[in-house]
């Protein structure tokens, strides 16, 4: 007979949608901070020069 461990303590109902959204946060600002800071401002800067082009 298998022991199931998980069924001795029933976790809180929403425990494990925090959990699961703060560990989906922490991997979404860790990769947010592999693309460089520069990158994403020259990109910026890129959008608003063709916004004023084309205005």
């Amino acid at each position: 007979m298998a022991i199931q461990t998980a069924m001795v303590l029933p976790a809180p109902p929403g425990l494990f949608a925090a959990l699961t959204l703060w560990a989906s946060l922490r991997l979404f600002n860790a990769l947010r901070a592999l693309v460089p800071r520069y990158a994403r401002n020259d990109d910026r800067r890129r959008a608003v020069a063709l916004a004023e082009e084309v205005s």
